[in-house]
């Protein structure tokens, strides 16, 4: 997706999925992870989102022309949306790890996945075009 975002100039992931997947990976990556080897996997996925985070806003003003007020503010609509997906993950994670244990993870991951899954479809089909993003992504990632 970084790639397809590079090369078309343009994002691939909705702004809120993107928010939600990096407050999610940060949360039961690293705060709530079971180990090193998880930190490990999750330090790799973090590094890929941070391109995602690059491209959305470098390219994304162009992708929000008729919106100047968020065309403008990208990287801080970003950084208030990462900082508020990171409260919702630990208080569901604060919540119900105790309870549950990390049986939790697949729960929170398949709910985040589904806002991405419907973001994903919903932007393509509004912007008309699959610059950043491409039919193949959407159906490889969401399988």
């Amino acid at each position: 997706m970084a790639n397809n975002g590079f090369k078309d100039k343009s994002y691939a992931m909705p702004i809120y999925s993107l928010c939600l997947n990096i407050a999610w990976e940060a949360v039961f990556g690293f705060v709530y992870g079971p180990g090193l080897l998880n930190q490990m996997v999750f330090a790799q996925w973090m590094v890929v989102d941070a391109f995602l985070v690059y491209t959305t806003v470098k390219y994304g003003r162009h992708q929000w022309r008729q919106q100047p007020m968020i065309a403008n503010n990208l990287g801080l609509i970003m950084a208030v949306g990462i900082f508020l997906a990171l409260c919702l993950h630990l208080a569901i994670a604060a919540t119900f790890v105790p309870v549950v244990g990390r049986r939790v993870v697949p729960f929170t991951a398949w709910t985040s996945q589904m806002f991405v899954s419907i973001g994903s479809l919903a932007q393509l089909i509004s912007r008309g075009h699959t610059q950043g993003h491409s039919l193949g992504i959407w159906y490889v990632f969401h399988l």
